[in-house]
């Protein structure tokens, strides 16, 4: 095993992007740096840094790097217990889909003053891989089987809703929703990942349709597309709530949803750091989720 100094540089490097940056976080030489990242790998027999600009961790880098923000949470955790000042405060690594962190998620991190988050965007269906390969701590996504190592608590169901502006339902589906009308009407996509669109249309007239679509990779551009009539678009049914409650935006069907069953997954080693994190995660997402009593209704 490496000394916890190397670990340090190797997760420093990946963190900051460079060995020269590495350096100054650590208070030592860029040289010192370069060393200690290649006694880890020559220990390990394996490569960490992948030496470009930026610099990348591999696979056993970002492992090395999620171990070392455990032993920092951990330290944290002693040093509290012990009444001990805390000279740094330890960043936690997070990936998360977009529209929980436009809806509720940086709620449930505003008051946690102790520690620094650095946040990954990703898709709701890939955040475990995230954290499955090392490259975060905890990861907000999609509900899937457990990940070796980790805890995960269900949180609720995420609601979508189709919806467009009326001035867009009034050109584009003045005959209601049927399979031509989707062939020529724009819809939005958020990345070539989104297949909610997809999803719902197959749902709600049972059969596959190739959707025209503008690519919009953001979820307040989502909802400011659709009220500018661009496009029709998936969108959390909370976040529009109030632009179809004033008539700005319509849903093109009030009985046709996707719900998106969300979990929140963290590395065990560091449950205990965690728990106010989780505790606020827990409660924030009551406040934007479906949730689903112990009969199965919601």
């Amino acid at each position: 095993m490496p000394p916890l100094s190397a670990i340090e540089a190797v997760a420093a490097v990946i963190t900051t992007g460079s060995f020269e940056a590495a350096a100054i976080r650590l208070g030592i030489t860029s040289s010192a740096v370069s060393q200690r990242v290649k006694s880890a790998e020559d220990l390990l027999g394996v490569t960490l840094i992948i030496r470009e600009r930026p610099c990348k961790g591999t696979s056993a880098g970002h492992r090395l790097a999620r171990f070392m923000s455990e032993v920092k949470l951990l330290r944290q955790d002693l040093e509290r217990d012990f009444d001990i000042p805390q000279n740094e405060r330890p960043t936690l690594s997070i990936a998360v889909n977009a529209d929980s962190l436009a809806t509720w998620f940086l709620k449930a991190l505003a008051d946690l003053d102790d520690i620094l988050f650095d946040v990954s965007l990703v898709s709701e269906k890939r955040s475990s891989d995230l954290l499955r390969s090392g490259k975060v701590l905890c990861c907000l996504g999609v509900s899937g089987p457990e990940i070796s190592g980790c805890e995960q608590i269900e949180l609720g169901k995420f609601r979508y809703t189709a919806i467009a502006n009326p001035y867009f339902v009034e050109k584009w589906f003045p005959h209601g929703v049927t399979a031509q009308a989707l062939g020529t009407a724009p819809s939005l996509l958020f990345n070539q990942d989104d297949r909610l669109q997809e999803e719902w249309v197959q749902q709600t007239i049972g059969q596959y349709v190739a959707l025209p679509h503008h690519t919009i990779p953001s979820s307040q551009g989502f909802t400011d597309s659709c009220l500018h009539g661009l496009g029709w678009a998936m969108a959390p049914l909370q976040s529009v709530q109030g632009h179809i409650q004033n008539g700005a935006l319509i849903q093109l069907s009030k009985t046709s949803f996707i719900d998106i069953p969300m979990s929140w997954r963290w590395s065990r080693a560091a449950t205990n750091s965690l728990r106010d994190l989780n505790a606020n995660v827990r409660r924030f997402s009551k406040k934007t989720l479906l949730q689903t009593d112990s009969n199965g209704e919601q």
